[in-house]
């Protein structure tokens, strides 16, 4: 058998997690959003949720034109996702009510 040479492990970012809550707050799981790396672009996400141009939250869809709607550049997406992420509401409690009934981690 020939000896193939393997080349070096590559990384590259696909994912970022963007948050107003400090590493380690109960909630941060809960109240964090996450844009990732697409084949046609970013998308923004929080759950089975995806930010769109028109800044609604919808829930992911296939198709050429639901795709349209939701792909960002990475600092367009990076800039979303920081605008909405102090507005980020998991069963009507936000990033306010998590600092006060945890301030720390």
């Amino acid at each position: 058998m020939p000896h193939t040479v393997i080349p070096a492990a590559s990384v590259r970012p696909v994912a970022y997690a963007v948050t107003c809550l400090p590493d380690g707050h109960p909630w941060q799981a809960d109240l964090t959003l996450s844009v990732e790396q697409r084949d046609s672009g970013w998308i923004v996400l929080h759950g089975f949720r995806t930010l769109s141009r028109d800044g609604a939250w919808d829930l992911t869809e296939d198709g050429a034109a639901w795709t349209a709607g939701h792909r960002f550049e990475l600092d367009q997406a990076l800039e979303l996702a920081r605008a909405a992420a102090p507005h980020v509401l998991v069963n009507g409690r936000g990033v306010a009510q998590a600092l006060l009934i945890h301030p720390g981690p």
